[in-house]
């Protein structure tokens, strides 16, 4: 899945409309709509706030598919990942 269809996906299943999701991150409805039909990208912090708010890391937010199990590990368990990499 793409960033904006991970971004729809999240969003419909927390129950959140497009405008609902724009005044937590304080963005416009139009922002969140260009997100998710790939018109446009968030900045750094509120990719940030995405991430916490649904519970996923950056990685499975941008790359992955959110939608189909593949929620993202956990910091910790993408630190484990990461210290696992720097070994090899």
């Amino acid at each position: 899945m793409s960033f904006a269809e991970n971004m729809q996906y999240l969003r419909k299943r927390d129950g959140l409309t497009q405008e609902e999701l724009a005044e937590k991150l304080d963005v416009s409805r139009q922002s969140v709509s260009k997100w998710e039909t790939g018109e446009a990208f968030p900045e750094t912090e509120k990719l940030i706030a995405l991430c916490d708010m649904f519970g996923v890391n950056l990685d499975s937010l941008l790359r992955g598919d959110v939608g189909q199990g593949g929620a993202g590990a956990t910091r910790g368990e993408a630190h484990k990942k990461a210290k696992y990499y720097d070994a090899l």
